[in-house]
């Protein structure tokens, strides 16, 4: 659920997407996606093999690890697909929005570890609303680093003054840990290549223009890029 919600959904997203992305016929102006990740990836220990994320094997499940993982792989894929889309006027950015109050992350958390964390978080956490909107000011809120700027500066942002396939935390480039290499890039992009056959032999209710649709998405795509 994790992998699916955090990484496939993404890609399917994008995929449905991108015959739109590449419409542009304007050369001062790059289309972008941008893949919204974690400071939490570097948590990720490995990458699990593909027939435990689809649940075929069993295995000793961490939801912590799990989240990590997902959000490493949003590092990969982000990296993945901005190499596959050189040729084209897409570039893709990661972004990493730092500690944000109001996602619910936490919800699991024992009430009354979070009742002891609220004055921590209130504190030191980022808000979801705009600076001028918001009612509190909080000691990060002071700098003006709320958790959609850095992900607003990355869309509106010339494509010149920006890095295709790089991470951004508070608008500044920042580089990613040990994990994110040429083998992990290709191991994620196989698992969700795995996962769209997957659906594709099973899903009865898709109709031919869909798979026909999925096959140029991948003509489009130059996997040998990814080095």
């Amino acid at each position: 659920m994790h992998f699916a919600t955090n990484v496939f959904g993404h890609y399917v997203v994008v995929e449905r997407l991108l015959p739109l992305l590449l419409k542009t016929d304007r050369p001062d102006f790059k289309n972008r996606v941008i893949v919204v990740s974690s400071g939490l990836y570097r948590n990720a220990e490995a990458i699990p093999q593909v027939s435990k994320i689809l649940g075929q094997k069993t295995y000793d499940y961490n939801p912590k690890q799990a989240y990590a993982f997902s959000k490493l792989a949003n590092c990969l894929y982000t990296v993945a697909l901005s190499k596959m889309l050189e040729p084209h006027n897409v570039d893709v950015y990661c972004v990493r929005p730092g500690f944000v109050n109001g996602t619910e992350l936490g919800r699991e958390t024992h009430w009354f570890l979070r009742a002891l964390a609220a004055p921590i978080i209130w504190f030191i956490a980022k808000t979801l609303e705009q600076v001028k909107k918001q009612k509190k000011v909080s000691f990060l809120s002071i700098f003006g680093f709320q958790g959609c700027e850095t992900i607003v500066y990355l869309a509106e942002t010339p494509a010149d003054q920006l890095k295709s396939g790089a991470m951004y935390y508070e608008k500044k480039e920042e580089s990613y840990n040990e994990m994110v290499d040429v083998t992990a890039i290709r191991q994620v992009w196989a698992i969700l290549r795995h996962l769209e056959d997957t659906v594709w032999k099973r899903n009865t209710q898709m109709t031919d223009e869909q798979r026909a649709h999925g096959e140029m998405v991948r003509d489009i795509l130059e996997e040998s890029l990814i080095v």
